[in-house]
């Protein structure tokens, strides 16, 4: 039997979260506009995607913040290029609510194989930033890219579709994990940071399990506030596991901020003695709080500005 779900307070979270940023992001910087570079993506999307003009700048805007934050040392057509790609990954994940969305998308996969065509323009347009993307890496890189891209596009119509069908408990322990790999399109944000103009896959490759493992943790931790704090999302990694584990989801979040510290203290260690690693890592971890911090999607500007709490 599951303990019953005590609620978690907006202070309960606060006080977990307050020293976990301080930890591993002292000295956050402000989030500067750069309308520039929010026009280029925005621009590209649209043209890309095919989208209603309307809907565009809620993915847009969260795509362009998630990128900024992350890579700020990429080329700049690198950069937009992600930036469409990411806001592809908003609007999937928002858009497979919708059963005629879903659809029209279940093809892309025979679409991408060159099996079968497609006038839908909004998979013709996933696959040409993709293909222009992987265009800049090696190539094991860039097969893990759009491996990790179509786990999350296949995995978001399942889910979609499935909502309430996945019956968890004790006995499957190990499928929290699991689906959670499938929808963190950790493998693809983590091979971003390394195009082949300046590395080689040796120099970092055994770095990115722990890159992609954060970036589904801390996504945990700091979704918290508005998936279960605010909100009641069925089906996150939390709930899943603290149903397969028995115990309140407060304490699963609690142990996911230990895990999440536990990961990227030994990132940080992997890189010791190697000051460009280590600087490729400390940009992907403070950007990735960053971006949390600075895109409305998770509420956390409800607590005031984060320079006046993140030291």
């Amino acid at each position: 039997m599951t303990k019953a779900q005590p609620p978690v307070s907006p202070e309960e979270f606060f006080r977990i979260i307050t020293p976990f940023l301080n930890e591993i992001c002292p000295n956050l910087p402000p989030f500067a506009p750069d309308e520039a570079f929010k026009n280029e993506v925005f621009n590209k999307f649209a043209a890309a995607s095919g989208l209603p003009e309307d809907t565009i700048p809620h993915f847009v805007n969260t795509g362009e913040v998630l990128t900024r934050c992350f890579y700020p040392s990429l080329p700049r057509d690198l950069q937009v290029s992600i930036g469409v790609l990411t806001a592809y990954v908003f609007s999937i994940d928002d858009q497979c609510a919708d059963p005629e969305f879903r659809e029209q998308l279940k093809p892309y996969r025979s679409v991408f194989l060159g099996k079968s065509s497609t006038n839908l323009q909004y998979i013709k347009g996933l696959y040409s930033i993709l293909h222009d993307i992987v265009s800049h890496y090696e190539w094991y890189a860039g097969d893990m890219i759009f491996k990790s891209t179509m786990d999350f596009v296949s995995i978001n119509i399942v889910e979609a579709e499935r909502t309430g069908d996945f019956m968890v408990s004790p006995s499957t322990k190990l499928f929290p994990d699991f689906l959670r790999q499938k929808s963190g399109i950790g493998e693809a944000y983590a091979f971003f940071y390394f195009p082949e103009s300046d590395w080689k896959l040796g120099d970092y490759f055994t770095l990115i399990p722990d890159i992609a493992g954060i970036i589904e943790q801390l996504n945990d931790v700091l979704s918290f506030y508005k998936e279960s704090v605010l909100g009641n999302e069925p089906g996150t990694w939390i709930r899943q596991t603290s149903v397969c584990r028995g115990i309140s989801e407060y304490e699963v979040f609690q142990e996911r901020v230990d895990q999440c510290l536990g990961s990227i203290r030994r990132l940080r260690a992997a890189c010791e003695g190697n000051p460009r690693l280590l600087k490729t890592v400390n940009e992907f971890i403070k950007g990735y709080p960053l971006f949390h911090l600075n895109a409305g999607r998770y509420k956390l500007d409800q607590f005031g500005s984060y320079d006046g709490w993140v030291e």
